[in-house]
């Protein structure tokens, strides 16, 4: 199901909702930009994710999650890029892998795990 496409105002609180009614993003506008922590949502209702933007860019720590409600995936960006320490989890919360970015290239080493959080594999980046 899509949003409605509300029209973002120039300053303040912004929300638009699924054709159901349910609230499918809100967040706020500073200057016509998004600014601010942003909650994108599922048409039931459940959280997608979260994270925030400074004048328009994707910035900051951001959370994902399952249709279900369990955590996906946390990541950072910087400058509109994935930047830091990311780490995508098993439905079962046990980490998934986890490796950092440096503006939007992966760096050092990058580990995966099993579901029961044994270390499947490491690869190191170049």
């Amino acid at each position: 199901m899509k949003p409605s496409k509300a029209k973002p105002p120039k300053d303040g609180a912004f929300k638009d909702h699924f054709k159901n009614g349910m609230v499918s993003v809100e967040g706020s506008y500073k200057d016509g930009k998004k600014h601010g922590l942003w909650k994108y949502k599922l048409s039931n209702g459940q959280l997608q994710s979260k994270g925030k933007f400074t004048d328009d860019v994707i910035s900051g720590k951001w959370i994902w999650y399952r249709k279900t409600g369990e955590l996906w995936s946390t990541g950072s960006f910087k400058n509109g890029e994935k930047h830091g320490l990311w780490i995508r989890y098993h439905k079962n919360g046990n980490v998934h892998d986890e490796g950092r970015y440096d503006l939007g290239k992966k760096v050092g080493e990058w580990k995966t795990f099993n579901e029961d959080g044994t270390s499947l594999k490491t690869k190191k980046q170049r």
